[in-house]
């Protein structure tokens, strides 16, 4: 797939490449898939998949939306004062990063992949496919993340060889146009992640 005039940046990022970056409060370890930094916070959006080991409480981030999926294991309960929330398999999970959330696992270790983006920057949005899809996508950055088996990514109207993602690999397209991609399975209980990223539009006066 080549890159096409509506395309700022595209990327093909492989799960090997993935950094290690410990926990802000040190209860584990996350694995990153990309960061974009801020002169004015530790960063105005990241992307990452983590293992949970053990129980214990979330990082807490002030002025950050997170959204994560538990990709592996069984169910995580997440706790919020005197809520709990039984979070399944590929089931996208929305909170504020102020939150005081804590991690149960009464089915074992789990991995979860993470989408955090700070308020003042824009706002997120994910999506579990597990079938072939054709996904219109406009301005921002998107990262496609195969969490499982295998999928191949192309442009609609693109006569290029489709990208290949195979399990932990993730698809960056920075855009400033919409275009359609077309997504399909290549194995079976294959499951993609579509995670978006849409930057404030600038208040007009």
């Amino acid at each position: 797939m080549r890159n096409a005039s509506s395309i700022v940046t595209f990327e093909k990022i492989s799960a090997a490449s993935r950094r290690p970056v410990p926990w802000k409060n040190r209860g584990g370890v996350t694995r990153e898939i990309a960061v974009q930094h801020s002169p004015y916070a530790d960063f105005d959006w990241r992307v990452s998949v983590a293992d949970v080991d053990q129980p214990g409480p979330f990082s807490e981030f002030d002025g950050v939306d997170r959204i994560i999926v538990v990709t592996r294991g069984g169910q995580m309960a997440l706790r919020h004062r005197d809520t709990v929330h039984r979070l399944a398999c590929w089931e996208p999970f929305a909170f504020a990063g102020e939150d005081s959330i804590t991690a149960h696992l009464p089915a074992g270790p789990t991995r979860d992949f993470n989408l955090m983006v700070r308020r003042a920057y824009g706002r997120g949005a994910v999506y579990v496919y597990h079938a072939a899809q054709q996904l219109a996508i406009a301005t921002g950055v998107v990262f496609l993340h195969c969490a499982a088996g295998s999928f191949s990514v192309s442009a609609v109207g693109d006569d290029e060889s489709p990208v290949v993602l195979e399990e932990g690999d993730t698809l960056r397209v920075d855009l400033d146009a919409r275009m359609v991609f077309d997504v399909r399975p290549l194995a079976a209980e294959s499951t993609l992640i579509d995670a978006r990223i849409e930057p404030a539009r600038p208040s007009s006066r």
